[in-house]
């Protein structure tokens, strides 16, 4: 991503790069895309948020799609609020089979969702959901403070 934490990075890249090789490995035709801007990101943000998009990907694909599956993932990004307190909400939606029954990923044992439970809020400062999407499938939704835009 960046060879130095003082550095800034056009995040959109990096989001449409991490889409694209985890529609690679999906078990079916699974498509990625994404709508809005991250816009840039300051590497000590971007080095983390680029760990959790893989791994909440991973993890839709892994559990959303079973082999032969045809279906989609959004990755969705907004940049908002005050120039003191701006806000990125980023959400990836899957149309894929859901969460489980009485499934909680705020207690879950799964090493991938704690592993982005610890980056969101711990390394970001942000918070961290999952819930089940509108019509069918998974929606994972952060909400991570950022610098205002430049």
């Amino acid at each position: 991503l960046s060879q130095n934490l003082d550095e800034r990075v056009e995040f959109d890249e990096i989001a449409d790069r991490v889409l694209a090789m985890v529609a690679e490995i999906s078990p079916g035709k699974v498509t990625g895309r994404r709508s809005g801007r991250f816009g840039i990101l300051d590497a000590e943000v971007a080095t983390p948020l680029s760990m959790v998009l893989t791994e909440i990907l991973q993890n839709a694909l892994e559990h959303g799609f079973r082999e032969g599956d045809t279906g989609t993932v959004e990755v969705a990004a907004v940049r908002g609020g005050t120039t003191k307190e701006a806000r990125l909400l980023v959400t990836v939606q899957d149309d894929g089979v859901g969460l489980p029954e009485g499934f909680d990923p705020h207690t879950s044992g799964n090493l991938g969702l704690q592993i982005v439970r610890t980056l969101v809020e711990g390394e970001l400062g942000g918070t961290f959901d999952m819930v089940p999407a509108p019509e069918r499938g998974t929606r994972v939704i952060l909400d991570i403070p950022v610098p205002a835009q430049k």
